[in-house]
């Protein structure tokens, strides 16, 4: 009766493996396929059997400590590479930024230079005119158009919208130093 009663309990609570109680048995006495439930070892009963404990404990120990190693590889990983897409997103970001500045500055100036054209002045004149007028437009536009794009909530947004406000905030830097040169 006490013998049924151990095997039923070691049923319940998923220490008996498949082949039940015809199960071989180690020298103990205990089923070799008892330690079938990874959540039972804490369950496994430790007088009579300390050699079992200590080496499932040690089992354990090792168990945790390579799950450890495991969890903080693949963090050091993620990290890595989350550091590497950040700074070719920055850096795409920055040569995108500085080729529309360059761009926008010197249509601005060939378009200023062009509305100068029908002016009765010297070439040399209408070309430092252009780049005056070019250099006082962004010296006024600029800071004002930066103003105006300034995000009034933080975090990072993901739309079309979101992504020209901050090319052009990027671009705007480059628009000042070309139209100044």
């Amino acid at each position: 009766w006490p013998a049924a009663c151990a095997h039923a309990a070691r049923m319940a609570h998923g220490l008996e493996g498949r082949a039940g109680p015809l199960a071989p048995k180690d020298a103990g006495g205990v089923p070799a396929t008892m330690f079938a439930s990874a959540d039972a070892v804490a369950e496994i009963p430790s007088e009579g059997h300390p050699e079992h404990v200590l080496e499932l404990g040690r089992l354990r120990k090792a168990h945790e400590n390579l799950r450890h190693s495991i969890r903080l590889k693949v963090h050091r990983s993620l990290q890595a590479e989350s550091t590497v897409a950040a700074t070719v997103k920055s850096f795409a970001e920055t040569s995108m930024g500085t080729i529309v500045g360059w761009i926008t500055a010197q249509t601005a100036h060939l378009a200023i230079l062009r509305m100068l054209g029908g002016l009765d002045i010297e070439q040399k004149m209408k070309l430092l005119t252009a780049r005056l007028m070019s250099a006082v437009l962004a010296t006024l536009i600029v800071p004002l158009v930066d103003w105006l794009l300034r995000q009034k909530e933080p975090g990072e947004k993901t739309t079309f919208l979101a992504d020209q406000n901050r090319l052009i905030k990027i671009c705007l830097p480059m628009f000042f130093a070309w139209a100044w040169k």
